[in-house]
């Protein structure tokens, strides 16, 4: 289900950001989140238990995912992978700011080695691999609808595609994938 690293301020860039809640794109696509009870949502606060807002989240510096973007294109598959899961862990659970060059070091090194993490981070400022993360960032923009971040597009094991949008739809794009998962369950009254 880990997809490309995007940049999300081009999200926003060919039209006005306005809230998810009354964005156009959005009702657009409400027929596709329909199946779902209206109105049931999950806030961030559903993942409170692992994990904590950093003291400071920005997207203006788009090294991350310069850096992924290269690691996708350059390394197997399994290695990307743990290097998002790194990426996220490092930024969410440890509360380092991976903009920061030395913490987003600090992400890789969990995964490469340190010949591979300077590789990694001196090729993130490469013309062509900027080039690469603008092109995908339109692609989802243009094509598939992009609207904000988190923005996901699931295949299903029919073959079926949707899109995905919030931080709130972890749930909802499990259960399109058929995967086992404990919902949330609401506690008695005392």
């Amino acid at each position: 289900m880990l997809g490309v690293a995007i940049n999300p301020r081009g999200l926003f860039l060919p039209k006005p950001n306005t809230p998810s809640t009354t964005a156009s794109e959005r009702r657009s696509i409400s027929g596709i989140s329909s199946r779902f009870p209206r109105g049931f949502q999950f806030s961030l606060f559903w993942y409170a238990a692992i994990l904590q807002l950093p003291d400071q989240v920005t997207d203006t510096n788009r090294q991350p995912q310069r850096a992924l973007t290269y690691v996708k294109k350059s390394t197997p598959k399994s290695d990307y992978e743990a290097a998002y899961l790194a990426c996220l862990e490092t930024m969410w659970k440890r509360q380092l700011d991976i903009s920061k060059p030395e913490h987003l070091a600090t992400a890789l090194r969990r995964v490469f080695l340190e010949g591979k993490v300077q590789e990694i981070l001196t090729e993130a400022s490469n013309p062509k691999i900027k080039a690469e993360l603008t092109a995908v960032t339109e692609k989802v923009v243009k094509e598939q609808g992009a609207f904000g971040c988190p923005w996901f597009w699931v295949k299903n094991a029919q073959g079926q595609e949707e899109p995905f949008f919030g931080s709130d739809r972890f749930h909802y794009m499990w259960r399109y994938l058929g995967l086992p998962f404990e919902d949330i369950k609401l506690k008695s009254r005392i």
